[in-house]
């Protein structure tokens, strides 16, 4: 025990001297002479009597500890029921707090709102844990109940906006942590965004919501629906404007088309549609072509063409043959007349036929030049720091049924002729 007590007063002594120097800014000063007797409360509040030497090489432990002492930051009424155990905490104890919430209030954290009361002058602490990103997540997430919940979030959304305009719900990390560790497809409630004109089917175009999901794919597992799509969660904070919508989803927006939101309860639309639904990451769209179209898009191809590397080619030359008129537009899937381009570059015959057949997969599955395979769509609103808007999933209906079939379920609600703020 003589080294820990030494070591503590050292600490103990390096904070006195810190305080002392005056050169130390004014409220790290206040802070370190502060924290001298409430320290050790982060302890007592998380690890008991742990032994030091386990706050000291354990990272789960330092990391229990910080996570209690940022409990304390936010619950200060916990203060008084901790206090009580204050005076049976040996000295390494308050030693080791001392650290954690010092260096704290070093970086600007927590620590310093509380005692300082300059909530404006400090920078929020991000999540650092697993724990914390999930709680913090939590804290933002949308359940509703039923559909006419939903819609009702929706409209309490636009109010917000209207009256403070638009800020993203999640960060990049928060989006980031969400399509590698979370299942968006899991989520009771999703959302289609797509024009108005796809409601009824060009084959049927005066019979009402004739139209499907999305276009019909037919795979190893069944006939039906493939589309891109998001949760209720991870769209609602953009309500029901078209364009916020659209930029989110790293869709250009078009004034001139009419746009419809719809709703999917999944609880009731399932039994019907038979859906299956995959993150839309590099490995797990790969794997679902590998299944569902296995002679078009065997592993070894997707082995080659789902990676960073090839999609940064891939959208690189489809930019190309757009720029130089080979391309009509960017949501051309010809790919005869990309073949015209890629014969111009100095690609030979294997490359390029294997960019056609990227083309080919682009068109089928819909993993387009602006694919990330990250799990994430592109942001692409200039007004938002975000890179990410959203967590998407890659859906096929293995049941061919149409959107008034999933209207008479209930299992969907259409918002039409959607409106900028």
């Amino acid at each position: 025990m003589k080294s820990v007590s030494e070591w503590h007063d050292d600490t103990v002594k390096a904070f006195d001297a810190i305080g002392e120097d005056p050169a130390t800014p004014e409220p790290l000063r206040f802070a370190t002479a502060l924290l001298k007797l409430p320290a050790r409360i982060g302890t007592g509040l998380v690890s008991g009597a742990g032994a030091m030497a386990s706050l000291i090489t354990d990272p789960e432990s330092r990391s229990a500890l910080a996570e209690g002492v940022q409990t304390l930051y936010e619950n200060p009424e916990m203060l008084v029921d901790a206090a009580k155990a204050f005076a049976d905490k040996p000295a390494y104890e308050q030693a080791s707090d001392v650290i954690v919430l010092a260096s704290d209030v070093a970086l600007g954290g927590k620590a310093a709102v509380k005692a300082l009361g300059k909530a404006d002058d400090v920078p929020t602490r991000k999540p650092t844990t697993r724990r914390e990103m999930d709680t913090a997540i939590a804290a933002k997430k949308v359940a509703p109940a039923n559909l006419d919940e939903a819609i009702t979030q929706l409209e309490r959304r636009r109010t917000e906006i209207a009256a403070n305009g638009y800020k993203p719900k999640y960060s990049d990390d928060e989006l980031t942590y969400l399509a590698r560790y979370g299942d968006i497809g899991l989520e009771r409630f999703q959302v289609r965004f797509m024009e108005e004109r796809h409601l009824n089917d060009r084959d049927t175009p005066n019979v009402p919501l004739s139209g499907k999901m999305g276009v019909v794919m037919e795979g190893e597992t069944g006939k039906g629906a493939k589309y891109w799509s998001t949760s209720l969660d991870q769209l609602e904070d953009a309500d029901t404007d078209p364009k916020l919508i659209a930029t989110k989803l790293g869709l250009e927006y078009n004034p001139q088309a009419t746009y419809v939101l719809i709703v999917v309860d999944t609880e009731k639309a399932i039994p019907l549609t038979g859906v299956k639904s995959v993150p839309a990451t590099f490995e797990k769209v790969g794997e679902f072509a590998n299944t569902e179209l296995p002679k078009q898009y065997p592993k070894h191809f997707t082995d080659r063409a789902m990676t960073p590397e090839f999609q940064a080619e891939y959208a690189r030359h489809y930019q190309a043959a757009v720029d130089q008129k080979f391309l009509a537009d960017q949501w051309s899937k010809d790919v005869t007349d990309f073949e015209d381009y890629l014969k111009t570059t100095d690609m030979n015959q294997g490359d390029i036929d294997l960019m056609k057949k990227r083309m080919e997969m682009h068109n089928d599955i819909g993993n387009n030049q602006d694919y990330l395979g990250n799990g994430l769509t592109k942001d692409i609103n200039s007004a938002t720091s975000n890179q990410f808007g959203a967590v998407e999933t890659l859906n096929f209906e293995r049941k061919e049924v149409n959107l008034q079939q999933l209207s008479d379920a209930n299992a969907i609600t259409i918002i039409r002729n959607l409106k900028p703020l």
